[in-house]
C-alpha cells in the first residue's frame, strides 16, 4: 500500500450510471388505516417506526402489520444493480504528465437501511469518493507509468468493494493511459511544424510564428493603452485581469519561439 504521505493527486473527471437509489418518500398517517405495503419490482420497502428505527421486511408490511407498528415514513429504495463508468486523473511526479483512470463496473444496493440511515440521494459522490480513495491507497506515485498503475489497480479494484452507505460495487475494472502535459514549448512546436504544411506558392500567407508574435505586440499595445485610458486600478476588473493574462501567454509563447536565422546581407538576390 502507499505511504499516505507520497500518495498520487486523485481527481475525478467523469461519471455516469450512477443514480439516486432512493425512488419514493411518504409520510404515513394510521388515520384512515392503511392498507398493505409492498414494494414494487427491483425495490425494497424501509419504514422509520415511531422511534425512529428503521425496518426493511422482506416483502414489506401486511394491512394488519402497518396498522399494529404505525410506520411513520415510507422509503422506496432502488436495489437494482446498473452498471457504471468514472474517470479520473493522476499526476505523475516529475514530467508533468497525469495518468487517465477510466474505471467500470456494477453497482447496487445491498443494505437498504444504511442508504436511508445515510440519506443516500447523491450516488455518484458517495461511489466517487470511494474509488477516488482507493485509487489513491492503490498507486505508488514511483510505479506511475500506465502499465504499473493498471496493474496495481487491477489487483486491488476486481473484488466486491461493499461501501458503509449500502452499496455494493462489483465486477470493477479499470484502464489506464497516459496524459501528455500541453506546455507552452510543446504547444509552439506543433503550431511550428504546421507552418510546414503551408502553400509555398502563398507568400502572402503569415506563419504561425509571425502570428504569435503579432499577438504579442498586440497584447502589450492594448494592454497600455487601456492602462493609459483607464488607470492601474483599471486592471483589477475583468477586462484587465483578462487583457493582462493575454499578454503573459503570448509573451510566454513567444519566449519559446526558435529563433530565426540571421541573413547574410551580402548574399547574392
Amino acid at each position: 500500500m502507499a505511504d499516505p504521505a507520497a500518495q498520487s493527486d486523485v481527481r475525478p473527471v467523469d461519471n455516469s450510471g450512477l443514480t439516486n437509489p432512493i425512488l419514493h418518500i411518504e409520510e404515513l398517517h394510521r388515520v384512515p388505516p392503511l392498507g398493505s405495503r409492498v414494494p414494487p419490482p427491483g425495490a425494497r420497502l424501509v419504514f422509520r417506526d415511531r422511534g425512529g428505527r428503521l425496518r426493511s421486511p422482506n416483502g414489506g408490511y401486511t394491512a394488519g402489520e402497518m396498522f399494529v407498528r404505525g410506520p411513520r415514513v415510507l422509503y422506496v429504495i432502488d436495489v437494482t444493480e446498473y452498471a457504471f463508468e468514472a474517470t479520473f486523473t493522476l499526476d505523475r511526479p516529475g514530467d508533468g504528465n497525469s495518468l487517465l483512470v477510466a474505471v467500470s463496473g456494477f453497482w447496487a444496493v445491498n443494505d437498504p437501511r444504511a442508504v436511508v440511515q445515510h440519506r443516500v440521494s447523491d450516488t455518484a459522490h458517495v461511489c466517487v469518493s470511494a474509488l477516488s480513495a482507493r485509487i489513491d491507497a492503490l498507486v505508488e506515485p514511483a510505479a506511475l507509468t500506465a502499465a504499473a498503475a493498471e496493474e496495481l489497480l487491477k489487483e486491488g479494484l476486481d473484488r466486491r468493494i461493499p461501501l458503509a452507505e449500502g452499496i455494493l460495487l462489483t465486477r470493477v475494472r479499470a484502464k489506464v493511459s497516459e496524459i501528455e502535459a500541453m506546455t507552452s514549448e510543446k504547444i509552439v512546436r506543433y503550431v511550428i511544424a504546421e507552418d510546414e504544411d503551408d502553400d509555398p506558392a502563398d507568400p502572402a500567407g503569415a506563419g504561425s510564428a509571425e502570428l504569435i508574435q503579432e499577438a504579442r505586440n498586440l497584447a502589450v499595445t492594448g494592454l497600455a493603452a487601456f492602462t493609459a485610458q483607464h488607470g492601474e486600478a483599471a486592471l483589477d476588473t475583468p477586462i484587465g485581469a483578462a487583457l493582462t493574462r493575454f499578454q503573459e501567454m503570448v509573451t510566454r509563447l513567444g519566449a519559446v519561439l526558435p529563433e530565426e536565422p540571421e541573413q547574410d546581407d551580402d548574399a547574392p538576390g
